[in-house]
């Protein structure tokens, strides 16, 4: 990766990307990242994107559609089940969808209505070929083409490994870290737990989320390998520290 390419984060809804942000701000000056959504992404110039180091926000892949030349990209993923009682809970918490407020996590997810916010959300993102919707899952191969874009990723981090993920992301990237490790999960108390779950309610979840499932064991591999060759470059008396 050259030191002058541009690096885009594409910020997946409820995989860490907040936490996330807090390194990234840390490491760039003001003037030399753009937060945008997809949105207001549309509405920007290939010139006015050019002058930004570093371009975060809930994106999709095709960002470079807009840019003079490709930049190298990275992602969070999570946990299907995990993102399904994050994005549930923050729906409920933010009152901007007022019929999740009267639905159980299961009809939430069984309703065509609302389904669209959790069945295979990650892997819709990953492999959308718009600017500002993801994928349709009736959309001809699209895990395949999610799980393709993640292996062309100059990182692809894991939020129930995120220590050590932006550990890693760090050394990738030659970036500094926070004295305090950012936190991942800050309104964890007001959800669901896995563990609370019926088991008809987890398998509604999983059967949401098959695409998905597969497409997060494959991110999970992406991100061991990356981690095990920034390892190898660690000198053996440094490596207790990572």
């Amino acid at each position: 990766m050259s030191p002058a390419q541009q690096i885009v984060f594409l910020h997946i809804l409820k995989t860490a990307g907040q936490s996330v942000m807090q390194v990234l701000e840390l490491n760039y000056r003001k003037e030399d990242r753009l937060f945008v959504n997809e949105d207001e992404l549309i509405r920007l110039s290939p010139g006015e994107l050019q002058k930004y180091k570093i371009i975060y926000g809930h994106n999709f892949f095709n960002i470079h559609q807009l840019l003079d030349e490709k930049p190298v990209y990275f992602t969070f993923l999570r946990d299907p089940i995990e993102r399904t009682l994050s994005h549930y809970a923050y729906l409920r918490r933010a009152k901007y969808l007022p019929s999740v407020l009267s639905q159980t996590l299961e009809e939430f997810v069984s309703d065509s209505s609302t389904r669209p916010y959790i069945a295979n959300y990650q892997t819709r993102w990953l492999a959308s070929m718009s600017l500002t919707e993801p994928a349709n899952l009736n959309d001809a191969g699209v895990l395949e083409l999610a799980k393709e874009r993640l292996d062309g990723f100059a990182f692809v981090g894991i939020v129930e490994e995120f220590k050590l993920s932006v550990q890693t992301m760090a050394r990738i990237f030659d970036w500094k870290l926070p004295w305090v490790m950012p936190k991942v999960n800050v309104f964890s108390t007001e959800r669901l737990k896995r563990e609370e779950l019926s088991s008809s309610t987890l398998e509604v979840i999983q059967n949401a989320n098959l695409l998905d499932i597969e497409l997060y064991q494959h991110g999970r591999e992406v991100f061991e390998s990356q981690y095990k060759q920034i390892l190898t470059s660690i000198p053996l008396w440094l490596r207790y520290r990572f």
